[in-house]
């Protein structure tokens, strides 16, 4: 009372019935997916400049207990990121066959820490993702310290500093741009 069978499903398997004595029976059977227990990521987020889409997107599958697809879900699958990042993208989609594939997602984050992916739907367990940004495309020049100690012909006491950041204040340290100082009025 209560058997049944745990396996791949679509795939035939022989149940075979036996007692001392007696002629044995067997039957085949094909079990099918069973219901959907675990979000799996099947594809990682790779490519993870901050402030821009993954280059390679994350794809999670819906699986039933057993690890077989439940190609009749359509569970909808939310990416989170941990404390100190923020997400971008569409990251709310619905599984397609059992498939959830991003297409637009990404982080912005300090580049060199590790973030935590999450990608969770309700009722079923989990997956997870470590990823460490890099530093994004050059958005914009930062200045510090400021120029101080301006006496009128003398070079400035505390030079300024210019970093070329990305829009999450990373310094792009690949950068060649060229930075240009000018004064308003009549200054030189």
């Amino acid at each position: 009372a209560g058997v049944g069978i745990s396996g791949t499903a679509t795939t035939a398997y022989t149940l075979t019935f036996t007692s001392a004595g007696l002629t044995s029976a067997t039957q085949s059977i094909t079990p099918t997916f069973g219901t959907a227990t675990q979000a799996t990521l099947t594809t990682p987020a790779l490519g993870s400049a901050s402030g821009s889409a993954f280059t390679t997107q994350p794809i999670i599958t819906i699986k039933d207990a057993a690890g077989n697809i439940v190609t009749n879900s359509t569970a909808s699958v939310t990416m989170t990121v941990s404390i100190g990042g923020t997400t971008l993208g569409t990251t709310t989609i619905n599984a397609v066959a059992g498939i959830a594939t991003f297409t637009n997602v990404g982080i912005s984050g300090a580049a060199g820490t590790s973030y935590t992916l999450t990608f969770a739907s309700i009722g079923l367990t989990s997956a997870t993702q470590s990823i460490t940004p890099t530093f994004g495309t050059a958005t914009q020049v930062t200045l510090s310290p400021t120029a101080a100690g301006s006496a009128s012909g003398s070079a400035f006491t505390t030079q300024p500093v210019i970093t070329i950041t990305d829009s999450s204040g990373n310094t792009v340290t690949d950068s060649s741009a060229s930075v240009t100082m000018t004064v308003s009025g009549n200054g030189i």
